[in-house]
């Protein structure tokens, strides 16, 4: 449904000549290619749509390039993913926004402990950390507590490791379970089973399963 109405506003946007518009539909195509793992097909799209967007939009921008990264990494290009994800940090860092800036450092900090350098990539999380820690509120960072997870299992720590990756594994969309729940469930799992909890580890790791089924 997401790709249909992103056609429609791309053709509209062109009949109208909005560029913004344009380069902010080329990035959700580009995005929901990379969520279906189609990595090599969303990069074209992503990039055209960046080329755009730093003149556009920074936040939006700084969103897309660390799809970007992601798919670089995901994919095994550590170091293009590393320097997109530098990028994404620095486009994003003016903005003083802990949504974009946080999700950006999550993706970068990711990019680190994936190269084996645990360390860098929890100091990097740390600013991220103290403004989250500060507000009055719960907050919601995508893909922080599934950053923080890796990095605090791959450091021993699978305790602390669960607990991250809990706030993201009960992520639901009217009792459906998202996207964002598919990607911590098998961290959950892992942290779990690092624990001795051997059954629930398996029990979170078949409903990952399940719920990457349902989402395709």
């Amino acid at each position: 449904a997401a790709w249909e109405l992103g056609v429609e506003a791309l053709g509209v946007a062109e009949a109208a000549g909005d560029g913004f518009v344009v380069d902010a539909a080329r990035a959700l195509q580009g995005i929901i290619l990379h969520l279906r793992d189609r990595h090599e097909t969303a990069e074209p799209l992503l990039a055209s749509a960046v080329e755009g967007l730093l003149r556009r939009h920074r936040g939006i921008a700084a969103t897309t390039l660390g799809f970007q990264a992601s798919g670089a990494m995901y994919t095994g290009r550590l170091d293009r993913a590393r320097r997109l994800a530098e990028q994404a940090v620095r486009v994003a860092e003016p903005l003083g926004d802990y949504h974009r800036v946080g999700s950006t450092r999550s993706v970068l900090a990711l990019v680190h402990v994936v190269g084996g350098d645990v360390d860098a990539g929890l100091e990097l999380m740390q600013p991220v950390l103290r403004l989250v820690e500060g507000a009055e509120n719960d907050v919601f960072v995508p893909g922080m507590a599934r950053t923080m997870g890796t990095l605090q299992l791959w450091r021993g720590a699978p305790e602390a490791a669960a607990r991250w990756f809990e706030r993201e594994a009960r992520s639901t969309d009217g009792g459906a379970e998202t996207w964002i729940a598919a990607q911590a469930m098998p961290g959950l799992g892992a942290a779990l089973g690092a624990t001795g909890r051997v059954e629930a580890a398996r029990g979170v790791l078949e409903g990952a399963l399940a719920v990457a089924r349902g989402l395709g």
